[in-house]
């Protein structure tokens, strides 16, 4: 499939996914799934997101660990495939052409066990909390998150130190 659609419930949460591409093939008997999403980089030799330095970042800050898992187990409940036959890959290409070049550059990128495990974790968390607010009063909910807030920031003071401190010449200067 190009750029579909994919909705399901997870923890009794209805939610809905859009990947750029899902192929569908069969490979030794079991059926398997490669989950496609592409980025767009104005510099992937730069220092952009979508660049080898700058992807790293953009995984952390854009959630795309959290994209991951969430687009795996739809496409395992739409197309039933056991999660771990589906592969993920993140295609970064530059929205512009380079002179002299015929096609944009592109780099794909996967995410580390340890990554994705991560991501399925903050997505179980963010399902819970879902799921709890589904059934508790909105207006309820968001006063308690201020007051919550308002709390951490009052710990946060009675914590400060606000003693002097020295900084020290950072270990990348040239020491005279």
């Amino acid at each position: 499939y190009k750029e579909c659609a994919v909705y399901g419930e997870l923890n009794g949460v209805k939610v809905a996914a859009k990947p750029d591409a899902v192929y569908i093939y069969e490979e030794d008997g079991v059926k398997k799934a490669h989950i496609i999403d592409i980025k767009t980089s104005k510099d992937i030799l730069g220092d952009d997101y979508g660049s080898l330095q700058g992807f790293d970042k953009a995984v952390w800050n854009m959630g795309y660990y959290f994209q991951v898992p969430s687009y795996k187990l739809l496409v395992s409940l739409d197309q039933d495939i056991a999660i771990e036959n589906i592969d993920f890959t993140f295609l970064t290409a530059e929205n512009t052409l380079r002179d002299g070049l015929d096609k944009p550059l592109c780099c794909a990128y996967t995410l580390s066990k340890e990554y994705e495990d991560y991501g399925t974790k903050c997505l179980q968390d963010a399902l819970e909390t879902a799921k709890d607010l589904q059934n508790k009063n909105l207006e309820e909910v968001l006063e308690n998150l201020k007051k919550e807030k308002q709390d951490k920031k009052i710990q946060l003071a009675k914590q400060f130190d606000n003693s002097n401190k020295e900084v020290q010449l950072p270990a990348w200067v040239e020491r005279l």
